[in-house]
């Protein structure tokens, strides 16, 4: 989706503001759990650093902190992923910044840091972004026609059977469904 110019300008801040206080998260779950991993962090790290960090001791991480899993893994993954995009510049649509903000506040949450709530506001400022956008740029014809779609031909081989008859009434007989087109050659 195209923005203007100053709506682009809103969500790149509000990025930019998720990822620092991301960085402080962090940050602050290394200091206050895993002090040894911290002191390998200069004052002042950036994301990067402390996420990898992060990630190359997740194993031990996932041990003593119950609330992560390892699928949380790849929502680490996804916010550095955005990060190197938000830093080279690259457009963030609003559909990739409600990711992004989403992502960074399940793992804000997960690691108990209280302004989870104040990203949690963030990304319904862009849910209205979206809906604003919606409302001035798709007519109302488009998002309420229903989707027609036209039956597929089937060739014979690729029909299933969905009704087999059961060993305790065998009068019942198979028969393709009434909706599948049989294409005989």
């Amino acid at each position: 989706m195209e923005l203007s110019q100053k709506s682009t300008m809103v969500v790149f801040e509000l990025i930019q503001r998720a990822i620092h206080m991301f960085t402080v998260t962090c940050t602050n779950f290394l200091e206050k759990n895993y002090n040894n991993l911290y002191l390998k962090i200069s004052t002042g790290a950036d994301l990067i650093r402390v996420v990898r960090l992060l990630l190359d001791n997740y194993q031990i991480i996932l041990k003593k902190t119950p609330a992560l899993e390892y699928k949380h893994k790849a929502l680490f993954h996804r916010i550095l992923e955005a990060r190197h995009r938000w830093a080279h510049q690259h457009k963030f649509d609003l559909e990739s910044s409600y990711r992004v903000l989403d992502d960074i506040q399940i793992l804000m949450t997960l690691l108990n840091d209280q302004n989870a709530d104040e990203v949690k506001k963030m990304k319904y400022a862009v849910v209205c972004k979206l809906a604003d956008y919606i409302r001035k740029n798709v007519p109302p014809s488009d998002l309420f026609s229903p989707i027609k779609t036209t039956p597929k031909k089937i060739a014979y081989r690729e029909i299933l059977v969905v009704d087999t008859p059961s060993p305790i009434n065998n009068k019942r007989k198979m028969e393709p469904s009434p909706e599948i087109h049989v294409n005989k050659k």
